[in-house]
């Protein structure tokens, strides 16, 4: 998961110590548009993913990570490479 996050332009991210999830820097994507809203922060970013790819993560700013989202792994290999 965390070589495709950091193939996507836009995103980052270190891979884990043992956590089921990740934290994708995503503040390289504010400013971008998408159906003609600016995504200006992490809550926007995650609305992005859920409407655009129907892939659901966390806003950051949940876990006083403001510019990140989480994406969680804890599902098949198969549920993450259709994600």
């Amino acid at each position: 998961m965390v070589n495709r996050i950091n193939s996507i332009e836009g995103l980052s991210c270190i891979e884990p110590k043992g956590a089921f999830y990740v934290f994708a820097y995503v503040k390289d994507l504010f400013g971008r548009t998408y159906v003609g809203k600016k995504l200006e922060s992490d809550k926007d970013v995650a609305n992005f993913f859920l409407k655009a790819a129907h892939v659901a993560v966390v806003p950051g700013i949940a876990f006083a990570y403001e510019g990140y989202v989480r994406f969680v792994f804890a599902k098949s290999l198969e549920v993450i490479n259709e994600g």
